[in-house]
């Protein structure tokens, strides 16, 4: 699985492209308890794309609001970067969650590990 890799001081929202921003923010904005459940197309088609219409509508009812604050939330990662341990990057060539680009996984996120091992996965 892919890991999203902050640079100590930042959150999880200031890391998505701009269009997701917009639209998590609205998403917590306009609910009751700043939670957000997006919506069932960018489900479907980003993060279930491979699945059926029958899996995706399965597993889109098992969903529940996801609290949006820890999206906000600045992380303190200087203890983590400073850990000796061994680290990998799975890069996955198909993935649509950030497709490659200004946006993408690989290297924008990748190059702040260090030294780490590429592993490019094909389908």
């Amino acid at each position: 699985m892919e890991q999203n890799c902050l640079n100590d001081g930042e959150n999880l929202r200031d890391s998505i492209p701009p269009h997701h921003q917009a639209l998590f923010d609205s998403l917590a904005r306009e609910s009751d308890d700043h939670t957000m459940v997006m919506p069932f197309e960018m489900w479907r088609e980003v993060f279930l794309n491979d699945a059926d219409l029958e899996l995706a509508r399965s597993s889109y009812a098992q969903l529940s609001p996801e609290p949006y604050q820890p999206w906000l939330d600045k992380l303190d990662l200087k203890q983590f970067y400073s850990l000796p341990i061994p680290k990998s990057y799975l890069y996955f060539t198909e993935d649509n969650v950030l497709p490659q680009g200004d946006w993408g996984w690989h290297p924008r996120m990748s190059r702040r590990l260090g030294l780490f091992r590429f592993v490019q996965m094909v389908r």
